[in-house]
């Protein structure tokens, strides 16, 4: 798959306006050209829609690659329960989304233990998040985009949402569509 159109498969439900944000984990090994000039090349196109690129790490092989609707991700943080999470995780109220994307990059370079507030930047509702956390990761009652341990049902639609639009992008991408003319967002 080249680059783009991982982008738009992976990223498709943040494209099309359903989810505030994908994290797409790219290989460095076949992808060894995510950079700086890259990412401004993307941000320039399409930041006018809404929608911002950013690598949270460059980690070992790969980078974990942001792809969010800056609005719909800072309405998401302020939300009373997120807020709450994201203030008991360390990250200070009031801060900018940017500062604290800068920290969540931060907190994946330290390597001492995963960020699982990264679950909030991705819009996975805090019930679950919480619950993950506090299972270790088991116990969930079905996996998807996220582990789901509430709300089972609503989380089995939006999975199968998901995995619609991830298809219908990649077909009309496959037609010629460019990347920005998928963003609806």
């Amino acid at each position: 798959m080249r680059l783009e159109q991982l982008l738009v498969y992976h990223g498709a439900p943040t494209l099309a306006g359903l989810k505030i944000a994908n994290l797409i984990s790219i290989p460095e090994r076949e992808y060894n050209i995510v950079n700086d000039t890259l990412l401004i090349k993307y941000n320039s196109l399409c930041n006018s829609k809404g929608i911002y690129f950013q690598i949270l790490c460059s980690c070992k092989n790969r980078y974990l690659l942001y792809v969010y609707n800056k609005e719909k991700v800072e309405r998401y943080i302020k939300k009373p329960e997120s807020k709450h999470f994201l203030s008991d995780a360390g990250y200070e109220p009031g801060l900018r989304l940017e500062t604290q994307l800068i920290i969540l990059s931060a907190r994946f370079k330290q390597k001492k233990e995963f960020p699982h507030e990264l679950g909030i930047f991705l819009g996975y509702p805090v019930a679950d998040v919480k619950k993950f956390i506090q299972f270790g990761g088991n116990q969930a009652k079905i996996c998807g985009e996220w582990k789901v341990y509430t709300n089972v049902n609503a989380a089995t639609e939006t999975f199968r949402q998901y995995s619609c639009c991830r298809q219908d992008y990649l077909h009309r991408y496959n037609l010629g569509y460019s990347l920005l003319s998928l963003i609806v967002a």
